[in-house]
């Protein structure tokens, strides 16, 4: 999993967590007799949104708190349709001024949280990484929720602080229960590995392959140093047997077919099953996942786990173990 597919991630989770509720709660955000004048721009700035036809959703916004000026959602929307145009600076200034028109006691929780999130967003895209930092935690204290959890903790890793980056994913884990993404456990990985550590790592990288593996293969063993090529489909993980019978020293490595989009995973089990070492993207711009001369010092049937990440499950990925003394 590489940085981009980070981004695009997060930038995807802060989308769904914004519109949604601003949807869900146009009648429970103002008081009972709140009477907007001009509806029907709001609603067309709401389908605007839907279509990602970001100029019209600042036109109907526009319009909308020209005759509401004190209301909070015109602004939100509207601040929204400036930062998918990427004025950052304009979408500031109406998150800003959203806040201001949304107390705590007019408002829900969910809605003012997703005010601090957006706001957030756009710190980060103005790369002022302690005022989102802030504006995240100012979100997290009125309502947590795994995508903001996860927003920070992304934040918080560009900053290498993989500790607190680390402690963020498993507030997200622990709040989503059984329905976090496996994303998690994925992103949890790729942050113990930027920290060092290796067993960690693979520890969550195989709570991922565990979680997405609705198609599990048995492999045949491999040839020493003879490539395999395996065919991916959405939920597939291929077991492939390593028998040591000696102390050696095992590379494997597994990279995209061509013309293959798949981002390969693989993961080594000890003999009783327990996660060893694991690789994800070879570097930055890699996405082939390497093994380099990890020892095994025991004899006994260990398992080589080869799967995928990110969001292209079909394809080729060309595999091929090796080893050493």
């Amino acid at each position: 999993m590489n940085r981009r597919l980070v981004v695009v991630f997060v930038l995807l989770l802060s989308a769904v967590s914004v519109f949604p509720a601003l949807a869900q709660e146009q009648s429970a955000t103002q008081t009972p007799d709140w009477q907007p004048v001009g509806i029907s721009f709001f609603e067309s700035g709401q389908q605007a949104l839907q279509n990602q036809d970001y100029d019209r959703v600042v036109l109907d916004a526009s319009l909308f708190v020209l005759l509401n000026p004190t209301d909070s959602q015109g602004y939100f929307i509207r601040s929204i349709g400036y930062l998918g145009r990427e004025d950052n600076d304009a979408a500031l200034s109406d998150v800003q001024t959203a806040i201001r028109f949304a107390p705590e006691d007019a408002y829900p929780a969910t809605y003012r949280a997703n005010l601090f999130t957006l706001q957030a967003n756009i710190y980060a895209a103005l790369e002022d990484t302690a005022s989102a930092l802030e504006s995240y935690t100012e979100a997290l204290d009125i309502n947590p929720t795994v995508q903001t959890y996860t927003n920070r903790a992304f934040l918080f890793a560009q900053q290498e602080s993989f500790d607190q980056a680390i402690a963020d994913i498993d507030q997200a884990v622990a709040l989503g229960g059984d329905q976090s993404p496996p994303f998690l456990h994925l992103l949890r990985g790729f942050f113990n590995t930027s920290r060092g550590d290796s067993s960690g790592a693979a520890a969550d990288y195989m709570d991922y392959a565990t979680l997405i593996g609705t198609d599990v293969r048995e492999a045949d063993a491999f040839n020493p140093d003879e490539p395999r090529q395996l065919e991916f489909a959405e939920g597939r993980v291929y077991l492939i047997p390593v028998t040591i019978d000696r102390p050696q020293n095992l590379s494997a490595i597994a990279v995209p077919g061509q013309d293959s989009q798949v981002d390969p995973l693989i993961i080594l089990l000890a003999p009783d099953g327990t996660p060893m070492v694991a690789n994800d993207d070879t570097s930055n711009t890699d996405p082939s996942a390497l093994i380099e001369n990890f020892p095994l010092a025991s004899p006994g049937l260990y398992t080589l786990v080869v799967t995928y990440s990110g969001d292209t499950p079909t394809g080729t990925v060309v595999a091929a173990i090796a080893l050493d003394g």
